[in-house]
C-alpha cells in the first residue's frame, strides 16, 4: 500500500490472501496499521470517521455497528466497545528496497491488489 493512495483514501477494506483485512492509516504521523477485519463471526468494513481522539490521532467507525475504532484497533464507543481487531503484521519501507527483496510484491493501485509487476530489464 503505497502511502500516496492511503493518505487518500485513510482506510482500505481489502481481501488479500483470502484474508479480509483492513489498513487503517494516520497522515499526522504517516502510520499505517493493519488488522483482520473480523470480530467474532462478525464481518466488519470501516469508512474514516472525520475525528480525532485525545491526541489528536485519526478515528474509524465500522459501517455494521457504528462503533468508534481507534488506530491500535480498538472500539472505543459503540456497541463493541472493548473488542479488539486481531493485528497483522505491517512494515514501513520504501519501495525500491522492499521489490529489491521481494520481486514477487503485489501493490494495491488505489482500489484493488495487483499482480506483482513485470520485471523491467535494462538493454544493452
Amino acid at each position: 500500500f503505497l502511502y500516496s493512495d492511503l493518505a487518500r483514501v485513510r482506510v482500505v477494506n481489502q481481501v488479500f490472501d483470502d484474508s479480509d483485512i483492513v489498513i487503517f492509516y494516520e497522515p499526522q504521523g504517516q502510520l499505517a496499521q493493519g488488522y483482520l477485519r473480523h470480530i467474532g463471526d462478525r464481518l466488519l468494513h470501516f469508512d474514516y470517521a472525520d475525528d480525532a481522539d485525545d491526541n489528536g490521532l485519526s478515528l474509524f467507525v465500522d459501517t455494521e455497528t457504528g462503533s468508534t475504532w481507534n488506530l491500535k484497533g480498538e472500539a472505543i464507543a459503540g456497541l463493541l466497545a472493548g473488542q479488539r481487531l486481531a493485528q497483522i503484521g505491517t512494515y514501513n519501507a520504501y519501495w525500491f528496497s522492499w521489490a529489491s527483496f521481494w520481486p514477487e510484491i503485489r501493490v494495491w493501485d488505489g482500489s484493488n491488489i495487483q499482480p506483482p509487476p513485470t520485471a523491467v530489464r535494462a538493454s544493452a
